[in-house]
Order: structure tokens, then sequence, then C-alpha cells
């Protein structure tokens, strides 16, 4: 049996691109490598190649799908990349990336200005100055 359940992610901005199979199989062709992948599996794709992890997040790979932001143990980057794309602004550090991680989940549906105040308390500190975050 291929292909079942799966989530693609697949982004310009990101630097890997992942599959991962809920159920079922799946073959994750590229650069001329094959691999079939079984439940809890996810194929990774980066410039180094293709690659196979054996224990993915689930629940962190499909946390959009039942509505929420799944930031544990998330870099600030990483965060802000998402955040980007779902709210669709332009993020913009002046003093370079701080290294903050985060832990825990938000609903997507929360407004802007209630997810940057929630990031506020970890010590994020910005402005707003129309689509542009900074």
């Amino acid at each position: 049996m291929l292909g079942t359940t799966f989530n693609v992610h697949n982004y310009a901005d990101e630097t890997v691109s992942s599959t991962t199979l809920l159920s079922g199989a799946i073959r994750v062709s590229a650069g001329g490598q094959t691999v079939t992948l079984e439940p809890g599996q996810q194929a990774l794709l980066a410039a180094e190649g293709l690659e196979v992890a054996r224990d993915a997040d689930l629940g962190k790979v499909i946390a959009w799908k039942s509505g929420a932001f799944d930031f544990d143990n998330v870099s600030l980057q990483d965060a802000m990349r998402e955040i980007a794309r779902w709210y669709d602004i332009d993020v913009v550090y002046e003093n370079g990336v701080p290294p903050i991680y985060f832990g825990g989940k938000l609903p997507r549906n929360i407004s802007l200005n209630d997810l940057l105040a929630a990031l506020e308390v970890s010590g994020v500190r910005f402005r707003i100055d129309g689509k542009n975050l900074s």
C-alpha cells in the first residue's frame, strides 16, 4: 500500500523540506535517492541529500491541522518564519537573531497582537510598521 495519511512541509524560506508519514506507506524520491517511509518516519531533504528520521514528532508536524502553533523547543527564528507565513508579514532582525527558544502551544486563531504579546513575555522586543515586524 502506498500513500495514505502524510504531511509535506516545503517552503522556499526553509533549508529542509520534510515529508512525514502518519499511516500507510509512501515513497519519497529526490536526487536519485528513494526511501519508503513507515508510519512515524520523516523524510528530510536538505542540500546534503535525503535522509530518514525514525521518530518524528507527529504532534508537532500536524499541529496546524488541529488549529495550533506548536512552539515546544522551537527557536525564535523558526517560530517567526511560521508566524510570518501565517499572518502574511515580513520579519526583519535589526541586530541579529537572539538565541531564544520557546515551549508550548498557541491557537492559530489568536490575533497577531495577542500572539506578539505572548512572545513579549519571553523577552522578544519588536515594533510593527505596516506588514513589517522588526
